[in-house]
């Protein structure tokens, strides 16, 4: 009876301690993150001092077997072969069309509204 007293007695405290030790996250300040779409990463609401840095997540454009400089996405000259995949993510877990994950492509993701 004694050894059940103090049981129960251990469990509750340890169990308050842990729910009292842990911080609990607060919903109402987070601000939500803009996500890559078509390329393009929309910037106008993040606030870099208040919200810090920021995932480069979403719909990256990609360019299978090739290898574009920065200087080829500044001009207008339009690339060929552009597909969008969603990054992060493994690079083995790819299947663009009917090729395989094998040889070398060209990630490109474009910041807007800076």
């Amino acid at each position: 009876m004694k050894l059940n007293k103090a049981w129960i007695t251990f469990t509750f405290t340890f169990t308050l301690l842990i729910l009292f030790t842990i911080p609990l996250p607060t919903y109402a300040s987070v601000t939500p993150q803009p996500t890559a779409i078509d390329g393009v990463l929309n910037l106008t609401d993040w606030n870099w001092r208040q919200n810090g840095v920021l995932p480069l997540k979403g719909e990256w454009e990609f360019y299978w077997h090739a290898l574009y400089t920065p200087e080829d996405f500044r001009t207008e000259k339009p690339m060929t072969g552009k597909e969008l995949i969603f990054l992060p993510r493994a690079w083995n877990k790819y299947m663009l069309g009917q090729k395989k994950n094998r040889g070398q492509g060209v990630r490109h993701l474009s910041p807007s509204n800076l």
